[in-house]
């Protein structure tokens, strides 16, 4: 993630998974409890959670590698699948801005940023 943008996750390696990116942040995530820094939810008789990648339900993100403009939405509750389904559709899909310009932390972009544009992305 670059620039504080929490809507875009940026990787440089085809065979990270979902689950190495949230170990990087931290968090425990898979089908019955979200754990974060501040918060803890557990999967009960009433409440589940979800994982569901381009639209698609998946039962463990953990093992599933983060492809370029995948959208991820978790959900914990009694959501229905027609909700789900609406939320999914609503996670941003801003990546393709960010594939096409310029990433000043010298990552794979195709616009190649200057030593002076890395050193103040640096500071």
């Amino acid at each position: 993630m670059h620039d504080n943008i929490s809507d875009v996750v940026h990787v440089e390696d085809h065979a990270v998974t979902w689950g190495q990116f949230f170990e990087n942040l931290r968090w425990v995530v898979n089908d019955v409890v979200i754990k974060t820094p501040e918060n803890l939810y557990v999967a009960d008789s009433t409440h589940r959670v979800t994982f569901m990648i381009n639209g698609r339900e998946v039962q463990d993100i953990s093992t599933e590698s983060i492809h370029d403009r995948d959208r991820l939405l978790i959900d914990f509750g009694d959501t229905s699948d027609s909700t789900l389904q609406k939320e999914a559709k609503a996670v941003p899909s801003t990546a393709t801005m960010y594939d096409q310009g310029k990433d000043p932390a010298a990552c794979m972009s195709n616009a190649k940023p200057t030593m002076r544009e890395r050193m103040n992305h640096l500071l």
